[in-house]
């Protein structure tokens, strides 16, 4: 014997306010009797502090109590019966009332993390009485945002300009990554040296910025992308490498969770990776424009979460791999580590849904 449920919509996905509809289909070799099928939605966010993350102190909060965002019972049958053998179907129905849960109202739309799970299940049960063991099945269906509560599109979206080199780096690099600096310092002062006895030394003094300008690094990326993005578009962007004196070996492009929770009297926050996408392989053509195009993942991205308990936050980071013997020993290493043989630049996303 055999129990499943099957909603109307084959996407599952619901918003608040709006009546959830399906089937509670049987397969049964003979009859059986119950007392009654009850119908169960049950909505909760599940916080979890890994121990990695926390302290001692904070381990034993390991486990935080789950919120409760809407818990409702529906009787599909309130009186004994029994099943025919064979394939029965039991239509059900409720609604997703904001005025029932147990939230104020507010509901949070599906989420699947690492430490924050944010879940909507129904859970059919076939009671058969003391004797005889109940027939369950559960079933996850998807929750968004309401209709009224979403968020129109920015007016006039703009993508924030950013520009990576060896000086906006607070990790240590490799000798090679400075190298460009060196010898073009060193060019410098031989031109200026002698711009001064030809032209004199003011115009040596007013040419020296712009020629240190010039050589300010071993590299130098710049670009432009999205930090404000919709659920439903990508985050777009482009990017440029303008000077490089060593190889490059990739550039990713990489999509993080920041996970915070109100454990105790401290907030612990867990950053980890949802998504990695590589926009180039090996070494790319200076000046060359490249797009950034990253689709966000349903689940495991949702709006921007602030509240009380828990917050849910995304950045979007810029890794930028360069060729090196040293990097071939640490073929599997996590780039969000600083390495000496890369560079990054991390920058806040806000997700919304319209």
């Amino acid at each position: 014997m055999s129990i499943e449920l099957k909603l109307s919509r084959p996407s599952r996905v619901y918003r608040p306010g709006e009546s959830v509809e399906g089937k509670i289909i049987t397969t049964l070799t003979t009859s059986v009797s119950y007392h009654k099928i009850l119908v169960t939605v049950n909505g909760t966010v599940n916080l979890q502090v890994r121990g990695g993350v926390a302290g001692v102190i904070e381990s034993l909060y390991s486990v935080v109590k789950p919120l409760c965002i809407i818990k409702k019972s529906t009787e599909v049958a309130s009186s004994a019966g029994k099943l025919a053998p064979g394939r029965t179907e039991i239509p059900f129905s409720f609604s997703l009332s904001a005025q029932e849960n147990g939230n104020h109202g507010a509901f949070y739309e599906t989420f699947h993390g690492g430490n924050i799970s944010i879940q909507y299940l129904i859970t059919a049960d076939i009671m058969r009485g003391y004797l005889h063991k109940s027939l369950s099945a559960t079933l996850e269906f998807i929750v968004e945002s309401d209709k009224a509560s979403l968020a129109g599109p920015p007016v006039s979206p703009e993508l924030v300009r950013f520009y990576i080199t060896q000086d906006t780096q607070k990790h240590q690099l490799l000798p090679n990554c400075l190298q460009y600096k060196q010898v073009m310092e060193v060019d410098l002062f031989e031109d200026r040296m002698t711009v001064a006895a030809i032209y004199g030394l003011f115009f040596f003094a007013n040419t020296k910025s712009l020629f240190r300008k010039r050589g300010s690094g071993g590299f130098r990326i710049t670009g432009k992308i999205s930090t404000e993005c919709s659920l439903m578009d990508p985050v777009s962007g482009e990017l440029v490498v303008e000077v490089s004196a060593v190889p490059i070996r990739s550039i990713d492009i990489q999509l993080l969770r920041i996970e915070s929770i109100l454990a105790g009297e401290r907030i612990i926050a867990d950053t980890s990776v949802i998504q990695t996408t590589q926009i180039a392989d090996g070494d790319v053509c200076k000046s060359l424009t490249l797009p950034i195009y990253v689709i966000l993942p349903r689940l495991l991205v949702c709006p921007t979460v602030l509240a009380g308990p828990f917050l849910i936050e995304f950045q979007i980071s810029i890794v930028i791999s360069f060729q090196s013997e040293l990097s071939k020993l640490y073929p599997k290493s996590d780039l969000r580590t600083p390495r000496p043989w890369s560079a990054m630049l991390t920058l806040p996303l806000r997700v919304f849904r319209t």
